[in-house]
């Protein structure tokens, strides 16, 4: 406090003790300190970025007792696991200099989220230097004058991956719809095949019946108007044979 009462003591002095100029002054001073706190705190932010990477990169979280990286994050660092991996994920898409002036210039971490997710589909492209940033085509100066023109673009970029995403998962949609009548048109088949298996199976026990009824008339010689039996029952098996066959090429092959 002794420190502020001394830089508006001497803005009073600089404006002759003008009210108006001493206000002025105090905001000005404020919005200064507010400014330097934000970019302090992008350089602490990129600082945890880059020694969340090098503890998951070289393992120190097991030197501390920890048998996982996610087990480090939520008990020594109160984070999540989503929130260390989503900064790391940041950090490595967009490069470690543009990651820090994207910071200093405001932008927040829900729009770095989306320009990661940007730099995936090929929409972004951040300058090694850290400089500049490209996101749909466009090339924007890391500046903070920049800040409204990257939010915007950020936006229409959010909305177009939001729109490539409801495409895709219509398309997934559909393949699977297509997938299910496939899956329902062969079902009727594999039960035809079922019922053709067990027509087979009890033309084979007709056949054999007629088989035991043959050796028998065989057996006891028995003829019906001169026509020998065993010649009657071989022609009827012959037909049940040939109306099977029949049967089961109409199912395979029309």
């Amino acid at each position: 406090m002794k420190g502020k009462n001394s830089l508006i003591q001497i803005a009073a002095e600089m404006h002759g003790g003008d009210d108006n100029g001493i206000k002025q002054k105090r905001g000005w001073i404020k919005t200064g300190a507010i400014q330097y706190a934000r970019f302090k705190a992008a350089e602490q932010k990129t600082e945890l970025a880059l020694m969340l990477r090098s503890v998951k990169e070289d393992k120190e979280y097991v030197d501390l007792g920890y048998d996982t990286f996610t087990e480090y994050c939520e008990r020594e660092l109160a984070m999540s696991d989503s929130q260390c991996y989503e900064i790391l994920k940041q950090l490595e898409a967009l490069g470690d200099v543009p990651y820090e002036n994207l910071l200093k210039i405001g932008i927040s971490f829900r729009d770095l989220k989306s320009l990661r997710e940007g730099k995936g589909s090929q929409q972004v492209e951040a300058a090694p230097e850290g400089d500049s940033i490209t996101i749909a085509g466009e090339e924007v100066a890391l500046i903070p004058e920049n800040k409204p023109k990257i939010k915007a673009l950020v936006k229409q970029l959010n909305d177009d991956l939001k729109a490539a995403k409801k495409d895709t998962k219509a398309e997934l949609e559909r393949r699977v719809e297509i997938e299910k009548k496939l899956q329902e048109a062969e079902k009727p088949k594999v039960l035809e095949v079922r019922n053709l298996e067990k027509f087979r199976l009890e033309a084979d026990g007709l056949e054999k019946e007629f088989e035991s009824i043959l050796n028998r008339l065989v057996e006891l010689n028995i003829s019906a108007n001169g026509v020998d039996q065993r010649v009657y029952i071989t022609g009827v098996i012959s037909k049940i044979n040939a109306n099977f066959g029949e049967r089961f090429e109409h199912v395979f092959y029309e």
